[in-house]
């Protein structure tokens, strides 16, 4: 619940969604993944637009600016299926003199990111843990080369969301 924090109930928000590319089954999953969680949560929010960034800082800046250009400071929140589409979005932003008046979301807690997070433009980015991923991946290689495995268990990972209270622990 920390994308619209601080919003009484009543109050709708508006917002845009940064989509990654088209045809990709983790575009379709981070997608779901953000409105479910919000409706479960019971957010009062209307998605206004959502377009696809392509996982790129340039054209998810130019979908930002198209938004800024049709809905002003109408949109308070943009969610981005990566951190590039989220710095993106924070340039045009900028660009427009809005960048106070936006929240934006990022994955992949990529070091610029990491940093605008700390600078307090970037509400949040959620960490993929790589070091967990490689060590179950390794885990699995070992077992499919020792005991002939040839099917693993699939290991959560669990996402690792990255905002103003822990970002030191993340920055390099």
């Amino acid at each position: 619940g920390r994308i619209i924090n601080n919003v009484p109930d009543d109050e709708k928000v508006y917002m845009c969604y940064q989509k990654g590319q088209d045809g990709y089954d983790h575009t379709t999953l981070r997608e779901k993944g953000v409105f479910e969680t919000l409706d479960k949560a019971g957010y009062n929010y209307e998605n206004l637009a959502t377009l696809y960034s392509d996982y790129m800082r340039d054209k998810a800046m130019n979908n930002a600016e198209d938004w800024i250009t049709k809905y002003g400071e109408q949109v308070t929140v943009i969610p981005c299926c990566n951190d590039e589409s989220a710095m993106g979005t924070l340039q045009a932003y900028q660009a427009a003199g809005l960048a106070d008046k936006i929240h934006i979301t990022g994955i992949d807690a990529n070091q610029d990111a990491l940093e605008e997070v700390k600078k307090g433009n970037l509400a949040c980015t959620v960490m993929q843990n790589g070091l967990a991923q490689a060590k179950w991946a390794a885990a699995s290689a070992y077992d499919a080369c020792i005991n002939g495995t040839t099917e693993t268990k699939g290991v959560d990972v669990p996402f690792e969301l990255v905002d103003a209270t822990n970002i030191d622990q993340y920055l390099k």
